[in-house]
């Protein structure tokens, strides 16, 4: 998950929300200092989308607006008649664009104290079981979140590393909080770090799959067979005009990233379970 910038989560704008979530999100922030809600007897399961809106995303990143699309990508809509509620936490007001989910400000100085209190949030909402996203992951599938959460039932912690070293999906119970404490965040350690935290018997891998930071992000993404790559190419084909960059540094930038990149190494006594 990328790294947020402070920005000013008191600013106006417009929420894009109906009144009916706004009151219920009004409601969430006001007790989320209190033990107001009863637990009820079956596991209560959450998704964190840890990240900003999509126009926000691409200013930190100094994309087009065009690549908007490539954010919030996976339709988490589809997973709430199974029983598995999705709350955005975002640093800024959420935009019309953003998914209608109940949305919350994120608290706290660094990316860690925020992260953690989203789940410590979320926690005292009566959910334990909880799978973090971000934004930035157009290859994330709702089926990594349904696995990730049967993962739970079983471990203590579940990881989906990216290929770069991070981390685009993790997954604890909300009462876990020691397992994310003190983390290295945004250095391309995180998932190794979280992973011989918890030990090879407590930990479940999900397959390697790629976020976007950087614009060689996006070039890999264009390179690669999934099925974002010819979204991918084609805003490759916007950012050529935007920037006013020529096909043949865009291939010689290309075939750079080729030669130099390759899917995240494990390390080796780590590996991955299907």
């Amino acid at each position: 998950m990328s790294e947020q910038k402070k920005l000013d989560a008191g600013g106006s704008g417009d929420s894009g929300m109906d009144a009916q979530t706004m009151d219920c999100t009004a409601q969430t922030d006001e007790c989320s200092g209190q033990e107001t809600l009863d637990v009820p007897d079956t596991v209560r399961s959450a998704v964190i989308i840890f990240g900003d809106p999509a126009i926000v995303e691409c200013q930190r990143r100094n994309w087009p607006v065009a690549f908007q699309s490539l954010f919030y990508s996976a339709d988490l809509k589809k997973l709430e008649p199974e029983g598995i509620d999705i709350h955005i936490f975002t640093s800024v007001n959420p935009t019309p664009s953003m998914p209608r989910f109940p949305y919350h400000l994120q608290h706290g100085g660094s990316f860690g104290e925020r992260l953690a209190q989203a789940v410590a949030q979320i926690g005292k909402l009566g959910y334990e079981k909880v799978v973090i996203v971000g934004s930035d992951c157009p290859l994330l599938t709702l089926d990594d979140i349904r696995l990730a959460f049967l993962y739970l039932d079983s471990r203590r912690l579940v990881l989906g590393p990216d290929h770069q070293g991070g981390c685009y999906l993790i997954g604890l119970r909300t009462w876990d909080l020691a397992l994310i404490a003190d983390v290295h965040w945004q250095r391309n350690t995180d998932f190794v770090e979280l992973f011989e935290r918890a030990g090879e018997t407590q930990a479940a891998l999900l397959a390697v799959r790629q976020d976007l930071d950087t614009l060689a992000d996006l070039l890999l993404l264009a390179t690669s067979s999934g099925d974002s790559n010819s979204l991918a190419i084609d805003l490759l084909s916007l950012l050529r005009s935007a920037f006013q960059t020529d096909d043949h540094a865009i291939r010689h930038m290309e075939e750079d990233l080729l030669r130099n990149s390759s899917a995240f190494p494990f390390p080796p006594n780590i590996t991955r379970r299907q």
